[in-house]
């Protein structure tokens, strides 16, 4: 799901972050590029590499424009610990992800969410291989108290992984965006309705941007839960107000209490099938809901996710 958020409040040099861009990147905590790529196209959701050239496990570098996701983006990542990542990358680019735990120190979680949401891509090393580092660090720093740091931090020796790691196999893409979703409640290698869904599911599906022009018909859509809103009717009863998104935009859904109560369930997914009546209101298009069917069940959050409904 992409739930509505308030993110806390960071320090400037964390670039807020635009929730309403269809593609965004995940803030980078390695060195930063060079420049930023040309306006004019559709916002690319790759992560930065170290270098000039792609990590060798991901797809090809895109050459469009792209939104910067803020450090207060990630679950569960204390405020804290992201003004250490802040102050850290500052003194110096990080090297590693040694350099990084070392210097930064996130919780297990914490690292996990970071890894998760492609933060350490940079490093140019996959995301089990830096989630099973992470893992292995804590098990060997828990209950040890924190080395003393010198006032000049090139005086230090560079940090190195407590026990190396083999490198394993990236996840696959549908893997790739279920974490990134877990992780941030967005998605940054490609979008979910490409890798979470069976084509076949989208074959007859109307786009959100064609339901202006089949009012009074019925139609299925095929989208992701991005805000709802639940009401209390004049009866007593409860009615539901969703909005779902697809490739070409946003539909508006509605929910009486009968259809309501038989089909919550199936809204909880992270991609639902929705199926009803066009219909227009003042110059405003919903569908009425009738039917509704899960199609990508639902990322778990990292702990400090937000609710997406509001009441």
């Amino acid at each position: 799901m992409c739930p509505e958020r308030r993110p806390r409040p960071l320090p400037a040099a964390l670039p807020p972050p635009r929730a309403s861009e269809p593609f965004a990147l995940p803030q980078p905590l390695g060195p930063e590029p060079s420049a930023p790529p040309p306006l004019g196209s559709e916002p690319s959701a790759l992560p930065p590499p170290l270098g000039s050239e792609p990590p060798p496990f991901g797809p090809p570098l895109a050459q469009a424009p792209a939104v910067r996701v803020g450090l207060s983006c990630v679950f569960g990542l204390a405020e804290a610990t992201a003004r250490r990542i802040i102050a850290a990358r500052a003194a110096r680019p990080f090297e590693s992800f040694a350099d990084f735990a070392d210097r930064a120190r996130p919780a297990l979680p914490e690292a996990e969410a970071l890894i998760l949401a492609g933060a350490l891509d940079w490093t140019g090393r996959t995301r089990p291989s830096l989630l099973l580092e992470a893992r292995v660090t804590d098990a060997r720093q828990r209950g040890t108290r924190p080395p003393a740091r010198a006032a000049d931090a090139s005086l230090l020796p560079r940090a190195v992984a407590p026990l190396a790691v083999p490198e394993l196999p990236a996840f696959d893409l549908a893997e790739q965006v279920r974490g990134e979703c877990r992780a941030s409640g967005l998605w940054f290698s490609a979008h979910p309705l490409d890798v979470l869904v069976d084509p076949a599911e989208l074959m007859y599906a109307t786009p959100a941007a064609a339901l202006a022009a089949r009012v009074g018909r019925r139609v299925t859509l095929v989208g992701m839960p991005c805000a709802t809103r639940r009401v209390e009717t004049k009866q007593g009863g409860a009615m539901l107000f969703l909005t779902l998104a697809d490739r070409s935009g946003l539909a508006e859904c509605v929910l009486f209490p009968d259809a309501y109560r038989a089909l919550a369930r199936a809204l909880r997914g992270q991609v639902v099938r929705v199926a009803g009546r066009v219909e227009e209101t003042l110059g405003a298009v919903t569908i009425t809901v009738s039917k509704a069917a899960e199609v990508a069940a639902p990322a778990v959050p990292f702990a400090g996710a937000p609710c997406g409904t509001t009441h």
